[in-house]
Formats: structure tokens, C-alpha cells, sequence
């Protein structure tokens, strides 16, 4: 079992606990006191599945581990649950699905209160089905459930359901077989734009949550799904693509003309890390691959506002959570990872390797031109004039920003053309982004 942490590091589990730092490579391996199923995160917390009985155990990575105390005491789900499996943050809580016991069929989902350590339980709400994957947006829980229940118990149903769950009402409000023949709805992932992808044993599914239809499905492997049982099958919108595994395959699909490019095969499990670096097992071996655009490595981290010009050249410079007052300049192949920060100055690249804006305000004007491998401006606020020009990055992401001033586009990578509908604009919009 593979999971990505709290801050984005790798945590392994199984029969053993183990904790990766991506940035050193270096391994520490933690106490364990039960066969690990599933991880989840919440805020600086990890959270991790138990069997039997389906423990939930949660962990404060901040803070060093104290037997009964962190991990805190653990509590379970009950309800003739055996493996938690599936886990995302639903707001306040973390919704959890679950697998029965043995000679059980029907599985749970549970939400946790991480403040109270408290658990609601809905039993069974896909009838005689485990939920395998979980995925959250605006207040409803969508899930995936396959036809597997506990061990030794035969199936009775045909047909893996992707569902709808409103926590308010605590019903399952959709339900859907968004793959006709498939027996399991292994993983969920929303992209940009708020479309919902799914990954089965063998197919890929597009759904649109607003009309609630399944708007596309292709279909890549031919494997026997019907004895399906706790296989790691994971996905992930990453950098304008969708990354996964199903079926013993590591792949990447390109959402626009759904072209798969197979990774690795005889695997399990898949964890993407904060450089975009995948990690998936093979025996009992965990590797690690890097794709060309993967984010490059921090070579100076800014942990403190700065004040006065930034001038980025040949190195990576990261930054979370800051203020820069003051023009950011980033030439000659250099790279910029600014998240959740704000820049009071202009910003100016010019043939830059990665240019990456995430949930920043920037109040001054923004010049980014001639990128190469990574451009990702991804929920910004910018009060002056934007212009993009020549950035051939294959990694490209221009979605969820708000532009007050006036936006240029020119010669960019063709994938700005179906992306800058995702922006707001208050101010003109010409070149390649014209309405």
C-alpha cells in the first residue's frame, strides 16, 4: 500500500510502516501494530486503515510519535467492517470507505470528525457492494463501489455503480454503472475543470457532475475483474494529464485525445510526489519514475517574506505561503514554484524551464514567455495585465484564475486554446485567448 502524506511526502504500508522523504530519499521506519489498508490526509494529519476490524488511525506528522498518544488511540468502524480502503477529505471530515468481514457482503462509508475523533457510519448504501474509491466537490461525496465483498462470500451482484452521496441528508442521491460489464469502480479523480474521471479493472470514464451522464468511456486492457479483491488501482489529475493504475499497469492518459502511454506493468499501487516523481511497487521492490516535466527540485526554498527584486537564473527557487514585495525575474532555464503565496511586483520570465503559480495573488503584471517544459498558473488572483507568449511547456495549466487586467496570448502551447474558458476575465482577451 502506498499513500502521499501530509506536505507530499511517500508512506508505505502493509505488513510494515515506512516513511519516504522524496527530497533526501532517506527511509525511517515506523511502529506498527496492525496490517495497514489505506492512507488519507487532513490538514497535517495522516490517517491510515487497519485490518481487521477496520481500525482508523490517526497520526499528527508534526509531532513525534508517542505510543498512545501518536498515533492516537485507535477507534473502528464496526459495523461488520473489516478494510478501510478509500479515504478523501469531505470539508470538516474525512469520508472513509470500507470492505465487510469475511462471509459479508456490503461495504460502509464512514465519516470522521479528526477534532472529535468521532465516527458516522451509513451501512451498506450500495446494496451488497464494497466502496472502493472515494472523491469530493462542492458539499457531495462521489464514490466508486465494486461487487467484492469480505472473503469467502460469492458476489451477487453483476456490476460495479459510480454513486452520489449527500452527507447532509446522509443519502445516496445517483447512482449510475458508468461502465456496462465492469465489476469494480477502482478510482476517482476530478480534473480543472470539474469533470469527474474513473478508472475500472480495465476502461477509463469521463462524467459530467452537472448533467450527471457519463459523457465518455475507452476501454485499454482485457483482464479478468470478477475476482477482483483489494488490488491497488489509483488516479490522479497531474499536470493537465491523468495518471493511474489499474490491472497491474502504471500509465498516463492525455485527456484530449485519450492516448495512453503505458508506464510500467506488474504493479501495484501509485503515489505521485510534490516533484511529480511516480512511485508504484513490483514484488517487493518500490520504484520511482520521473517523467520529463516532472517539477524540478528545490535548489533555494524562501521560507520568510522577501523584500526587494528576486532574480531566478539557472536553479529552482520554491516558495509557499509568503509575500514577495518586489519585481520576480526568471531567465535562462531557470524555475519558479510560488504556492499560496503573493507577489507585490511584477513578474517576468523569459525562457524559463518551470514557471509554476498556484493559488497566489499577484498585483502586479505578469510577462511569461518561452517556457520549456512546465507552465502551470492554476487559481490565481492578478489585478494587472497578463501576457503569454511562446511558452511551449508540455505540462501546461492555465485554469481557475481571476484576471483584472488585460490578457495577451501568443504562439502558446495549443492546449491554452480549451483552457482559458476555465479563468475569469474582467478585462479585454486577445490572441490565441480571444472569446
Amino acid at each position: 500500500m502506498l499513500g502521499t502524506g501530509p506536505g507530499g511526502d511517500i508512506y508505505l504500508g502493509g505488513k510494515a510502516f515506512m516513511h519516504l522523504d522524496p527530497t533526501t530519499d532517506e527511509t525511517t521506519k515506523l511502529p506498527l501494530t496492525s496490517q495497514i489498508q489505506g492512507f488519507g490526509t487532513f490538514d497535517d494529519l495522516l490517517v491510515f486503515g487497519t485490518y481487521t476490524a477496520a481500525g482508523i488511525n490517526v497520526y499528527d506528522t508534526t509531532q513525534p510519535i508517542q505510543p498512545g498518544v501518536n498515533p492516537r488511540p485507535r477507534i473502528y468502524v464496526g459495523h461488520e467492517q473489516d478494510r478501510p480502503i478509500a479515504m478523501v477529505r469531505a470539508g470538516d471530515r474525512l469520508a472513509i470507505g470500507t470492505f465487510p468481514t469475511p462471509a459479508r457482503l456490503g461495504g460502509a462509508l464512514a465519516f470522521l470528525d479528526p477534532t472529535t475523533m468521532e465516527l458516522e457510519v451509513h451501512d451498506n448504501i450500495i446494496h451488497n457492494q464494497s466502496i472502493y474509491a472515494l472523491a469530493y466537490r462542492d458539499g457531495l461525496v462521489y464514490g466508486g463501489s465494486g461487487i467484492t465483498g469480505g472473503l469467502g462470500v460469492d458476489p451477487t451482484e453483476t456490476e460495479g455503480k459510480l454513486f452520489v452521496f449527500d452527507p447532509e441528508t446522509g443519502e445516496v442521491v445517483f447512482s449510475t454503472v458508468p461502465v456496462p460489464g465492469e465489476e469494480h469502480v477502482s478510482a476517482l479523480t476530478f480534473d480543472d475543470q470539474g469533470n469527474l474521471w474513473g478508472v475500472t479493472g480495465n476502461a477509463l470514464f469521463k462524467f459530467d457532475p452537472t448533467t450527471r451522464e457519463v459523457v465518455a468511456q475507452q476501454r485499454y486492457f482485457d483482464t479478468d475483474d470478477s475476482g477482483s479483491y483489494l488490488r491497488g488501482r489509483e488516479l490522479f489529475w497531474h499536470n493537465g494529464r491523468l495518471v493511474g493504475s489499474t490491472s497491474g499497469n502504471v500509465f498516463e492518459v492525455d485527456p484530449q485525445t485519450w492516448q495512453l502511454n503505458l508506464i510500467a506493468t506488474g504493479t501495484a499501487n501509485l503515489a505521485i510526489d510534490p516533484q511529480g516523481r511516480y512511485y508504484y511497487g513490483r514484488a517487493a521492490e518500490l520504484l520511482r519514475f520521473t517523467p520529463n516535466d516532472a517539477r524540478p527540485a528545490c535548489d533555494r526554498t524562501l521560507t520568510a517574506d522577501h523584500d526587494g527584486p528576486l532574480e531566478v537564473t539557472g536553479e529552482t527557487v520554491c516558495a509557499t505561503g509568503i509575500a514577495i514585495t518586489g519585481q520576480v525575474t526568471v531567465t535562462e532555464g531557470g524555475s519558479l514554484v510560488l504556492v499560496d503565496g503573493e507577489l507585490r511586483g511584477a513578474l517576468r520570465t523569459k525562457a524559463a524551464a518551470t514557471v509554476e503559480v498556484l493559488g497566489s495573488t499577484l498585483t502586479g503584471p505578469v510577462t511569461i514567455s518561452g517556457t520549456t517544459t512546465r507552465l502551470r498558473l492554476v487559481d490565481n488572483s492578478v489585478s494587472g495585465p497578463v501576457r503569454l507568449d511562446g511558452n511551449t511547456a508540455t505540462a501546461f495549466a492555465f485554469t481557475g484564475n481571476s484576471i483584472a487586467g488585460p490578457l495577451l496570448c501568443r504562439d502558446n502551447q495549443d492546449a491554452i486554446r480549451t483552457q482559458v474558458g476555465d479563468n475569469e476575465f474582467s478585462g479585454s482577451q486577445r490572441g490565441q485567448c480571444a472569446p
